[in-house]
């Protein structure tokens, strides 16, 4: 229950190492259809252990557009890093990496339209684009417009038959207003102080995925390496209703990073081995005196 991830903002309810002992953990539905010969839609519903129905994705996609253009609208998984836009049910671990918990408390959805666009090239290349409303962690807007806003680029190719590799960067910038949690006391035991941040959050992300199979026959054999880094700036204002000190105000500055590596192996059909290292780095914090009585304690 006192679980956190130190000199990091919490946000989501996705962090953390999940609930003790057996438990059925996140249950999803999809409906999918082609809507006619040029639109697709698709809807996924997840149902959390406590037996609450949330909406993960509700999109509409379309192809028909010239010159190798893609766009949806709706609910989906940001293209930001290459996890992020994979389901539970398709993740290598039961968990996500630690520091898509600490930067996006769990993965990052958006609601809003992505456009891509597919390169006419030998090599595959893509370019992509996403505007959405900037509600969903790290941002906390509530205006009408664009609140936040992701570019994206990915690349990969064969090696031989038998190989294959892809990587790719990605940028998110969002804003957030009075992005509220819960900060605990630092003298008082079991009270914790209300605290909100206001200000922009940008977001690097940068992946590289190498994959092999015998002749390309993943069936029987397959190894999968795969690598993420990420770094986070978030520059503003904090604010805290202190329990002893009464409401205060400073100017924040975060400069954060966090990263992980793994590999799969999986060495007879159905049975795979694998391994993660994982590590975030807190990075340097500044916190100036405003106004008010709040202290960088």
């Amino acid at each position: 229950e006192d679980y956190v991830l130190s000199g990091f903002i919490p946000g989501g309810e996705e962090s953390g190492p999940g609930a003790r002992g057996f438990s059925l953990g996140e249950s999803e539905m999809t409906l999918s259809a082609n809507i006619d010969p040029r639109f697709y839609g698709q809807v996924t519903f997840a149902v959390s252990p406590d037996n609450e129905i949330g909406t993960e994705e509700a999109f509409f996609r379309t192809t028909a557009l010239p010159r190798g253009l893609t766009a949806q609208a709706g609910r989906f998984y940001s293209a930001l890093g290459y996890v992020n836009g994979q389901h539970a049910h398709a993740w290598d671990f039961i968990d996500l990496p630690l520091a898509y918990q600490a930067m996006f408390g769990g993965q990052y959805t958006t609601d809003g339209a992505q456009f891509k666009w597919l390169a006419p090239l030998d090599t595959f290349v893509e370019l992509g684009v996403e505007l959405g409303n900037g509600h969903a962690f790290p941002g906390a807007d509530h205006g009408n417009g664009v609140g936040a806003w992701t570019l994206f680029a990915s690349a990969g190719n064969d090696i031989g038959i038998s190989a294959s590799w892809k990587a790719g960067v990605s940028y998110l910038s969002s804003d957030a207003e009075e992005r509220g949690y819960e900060e605990p006391d630092a003298t008082l035991a079991d009270v914790a102080n209300p605290t909100a941040f206001s200000g922009d959050s940008a977001v690097w992300n940068a992946y590289a995925v190498y994959k092999w199979a015998p002749d390309g026959n993943s069936r029987e054999r397959n190894l999968k390496l795969q690598a993420e880094y990420f770094d986070r700036t978030e520059d503003g204002a904090l604010s805290q209703q202190n329990a002893t000190l009464g409401t205060g105000v400073a100017d924040y500055r975060s400069e954060q990073s966090g990263w992980y590596v793994q590999g799969i192996y999986q060495f007879i059909p159905n049975w795979r081995l694998g391994l993660r290292y994982d590590r975030l780095d807190a990075g340097s914090t500044r916190l100036a005196f405003r106004e008010g009585l709040l202290s960088a304690a």
